[in-house]
């Protein structure tokens, strides 16, 4: 590192951040601050990137498991400083990784049997007294209160002058 020139490890580094892809499965704290360090050997050595660049380098080289992420963060249009950007990856990293162990942990039980042609109100369980099912029509929006057009009900009728002759 001493004794190449600033332009060859200035290279590097840009090089090194445009190529740099995170592996799935490994932490993004470790791939941030990894990133980070080659924007500051860029800096160092008379590369300037500014702030929203780095950041959009660091989204733009994460895995796959990070597309709803950038997705979310691309369509509401978030701005991020390195810190924020940091702790936010950080905490979707934690949610996926504690969805798949709900996952395996969800499982339902069954205390009563069900009878063969049994209908709904014949099964055990809790259930709210008088519930009304509402049937849902095919292709129509659901209902709005309608605003009247006329209060009553006006027969108009037309008068036809005849004329005799």
């Amino acid at each position: 590192m001493f004794g190449q020139p600033e332009w060859s490890l200035r290279h590097e580094a840009i090089k090194y951040i445009y190529t740099k892809r995170m592996k799935e499965g490994t932490f993004v704290r470790e791939h941030v601050l990894d990133m980070m360090m080659h924007f500051n050997i860029t800096e160092v050595n008379g590369g300037a990137i500014d702030e929203a660049n780095q950041v959009s380098f660091i989204l733009e080289s994460l895995s796959k498991s990070f597309i709803p992420f950038q997705t979310n963060v691309s369509l509401n249009k978030i701005e991020f400083n390195l810190i924020i950007l940091l702790n936010e990856l950080q905490r979707f990293q934690n949610i996926i990784k504690g969805k798949g162990k709900e996952v395996e942990a969800n499982f339902a039980t069954i205390k009563g049997k069900f009878k063969r042609g049994s209908s709904s109100r014949s099964k055990v369980g809790p259930s709210k007294p008088n519930r009304k099912i509402k049937k849902r029509e095919r292709g129509r929006l659901p209902s709005r209160p309608r605003v009247r057009r006329l209060q009553k009900k006006v027969n108009v009728t037309t008068v036809v002058k005849m004329s005799t002759g």
